[in-house]
C-alpha cells in the first residue's frame, strides 16, 4: 500500500463505508468492522488516519473559494477598471504589473519583518490565522476597488457609462478616434495592488503549505485535485455574479465580493482553529525532540 495506486482505491472503499455507517469514519477502522460485522477489510487503521486527514485538507481548500473568487478579479474586472480612467499613455492591462512587483517587495517583509515579530511576540499566526487574515485583506481590496468604482461614475465625460458616451471619443490621427475614461487617473488604482499582493503572500502561499505539508503522501494528487475544484466552484461563483458584472453595478459586484470574502472569514477560522492548536503541539514537539 506504498503506492498512491494502490492507496486510492481502498481509501474509496473506506470512504464509502464511513458513508453507509452515517459518515463515521470510525466505524470504518478494521478494528470497528471486526467488532461490528465480524468481518475483515482490505485496508489498515493507516488508510483511515489519511483519509481523515485527506478529508480536512479538502475542507480547508474548499472553505477558500470566496477567497479565489476575490483573486480572479486580478485577471478581468480590474484591467477592465483601469481601462475606464485616465491612463496617461499606457495600456490598461499594464496595471496588473504592479501585483507580483508587490509580492516580490512585500514577501520579504512579511517573512522576515511580520513573522518573527509576531513569534517574539507570543502573538499566534498559524495557518489558519493566516488564511483568515488573508480573507479580511482581500475583502479589504475588494472595498477599495468598490470605492475606485465609485470615484469613476463621480466622474465625467460619462459618469455610470464609462467610455460609451459622445463625449468620451477623441480624434487621434487623421483617421482613427479612441475612447477616454473618466476624468480620474489609474493610479487611484494603485494600492489595490499592493492590498491583493498582502492577501496573496499570506492567503495562497499558506494553502500551498497545507496542501503540501498536511496531505498524506499518497493522497496529495487527491489534494491538489480538490485545489483545482475550489477555483473552478470559484470561478462558478463568478459566473453567478455576472448579471451585476457590468455598468453601471460594478459598485454592487465589489461590494458583494468584499463582504462573501470577510463573511467567510468567521466561519473558516471557527471552524478550523483547531489545526492551528495542532499545529503549535507539533512544532513544540518538535523543537523539545
Amino acid at each position: 500500500m506504498d503506492t498512491q495506486g494502490s492507496v486510492l482505491p481502498l481509501s474509496l472503499r473506506a470512504l464509502w463505508c464511513a458513508v453507509r455507517h452515517r459518515f463515521s469514519l470510525e466505524a470504518a477502522y478494521p478494528d470497528s468492522q471486526r467488532e461490528r460485522h465480524g468481518r475483515s477489510v482490505p485496508w489498515d487503521s493507516r488508510i483511515i488516519d489519511d483519509l481523515r486527514q485527506t478529508l480536512t485538507v479538502c475542507r480547508v481548500l474548499l472553505f477558500s473559494a470566496p477567497f479565489y473568487l476575490a483573486y480572479i478579479q486580478i485577471m478581468n474586472n480590474l484591467i477592465s477598471q483601469a481601462g475606464q480612467m485616465r491612463l496617461g499613455g499606457i495600456p490598461n492591462d499594464t496595471m496588473q504589473v504592479w501585483n507580483p512587483v508587490a509580492c516580490i517587495v512585500l514577501g520579504p517583509v512579511i517573512q522576515r519583518g511580520l513573522f518573527p515579530a509576531l513569534r517574539k511576540s507570543g502573538v499566534p499566526f498559524g495557518p489558519i490565522v493566516r488564511i483568515s487574515a488573508a480573507c479580511f485583506i482581500m475583502g479589504a481590496a475588494m472595498a477599495y476597488a468598490a470605492g475606485v468604482q465609485h470615484l469613476i461614475y463621480s466622474r465625467g465625460p460619462c459618469y455610470s457609462h464609462p467610455l460609451k458616451c459622445p463625449e468620451a471619443v477623441v480624434n487621434e490621427g487623421l483617421s482613427s478616434q479612441v475612447a477616454l475614461g473618466n476624468n480620474i487617473s489609474v493610479w487611484v488604482q494603485m494600492p489595490v495592488w499592493f492590498i491583493l499582493a498582502i492577501a496573496e503572500i499570506l492567503g495562497f502561499a499558506t494553502i500551498s503549505e497545507i496542501a503540501y505539508e498536511q496531505a498524506p503522501k499518497g493522497m496529495k494528487s487527491v489534494v491538489q485535485a480538490v485545489t483545482q475544484l475550489t477555483a473552478g466552484l470559484a470561478a462558478v461563483l463568478g459566473i453567478a455574479l455576472s448579471p451585476i458584472t457590468k455598468d453601471p453595478t460594478l459598485v454592487i459586484l465589489y461590494s458583494v465580493i468584499a463582504g462573501l470574502t470577510v463573511v467567510a472569514a468567521f466561519p473558516f477560522w471557527f471552524y478550523f482553529r483547531t489545526l492551528d492548536h495542532k499545529k503549535a503541539e507539533q512544532n513544540a514537539s518538535g523543537r523539545e525532540a
